[in-house]
């Protein structure tokens, strides 16, 4: 009797611990970031932000003049019930910008879960290594 008490015991500790790890893949959105830039014109900080997204494989066009639609796309191999499925993710942002200041905003995602405030904690770290990298080629 004491080993099927503590063996559900254990089930259900383990059960929790999934819950709790699948549930923290989101996080609350970083929306809206911002940055201080020193281009000499408009031209050399969309110049700037475009070997920033290069530099890490994102997509990008400009909409209008101070404005860029860039796209990240990644494709992941699960393996599930002896199958191999592809499963894709993309996010897709807003910059918006001139010779002094950029700003990053969320514009679209696929399969990143977001639901108005969170999101996968991948965009997270996609629009974090974005931001440095934009930083990084603009001053």
């Amino acid at each position: 009797m004491g080993k099927i008490i503590k063996g559900s015991f254990r089930g259900l500790v383990l059960s929790g611990l999934l819950i709790l790890a699948v549930g923290c893949r989101t996080q609350l959105i970083q929306n809206d970031l911002s940055a201080a830039i020193t281009a000499s014109s408009v031209d050399k900080a969309r110049e700037g932000i475009m070997a920033g997204l290069a530099s890490l494989n994102w997509q990008g066009y400009e909409k209008d003049k101070g404005h860029i639609v860039a796209t990240k796309k990644l494709t992941k191999y699960l393996y599930t019930n002896r199958m191999v499925e592809p499963v894709s993710y993309m996010a897709q942002v807003d910059i918006f910008y001139d010779a002094n200041r950029y700003r990053i905003k969320y514009k679209n995602s696929t399969n990143l879960k977001y639901d108005g405030k969170h999101i996968h904690k991948l965009y997270n770290q996609w629009i974090h290594a974005l931001d440095q990298a934009i930083r990084a080629n603009t001053h």
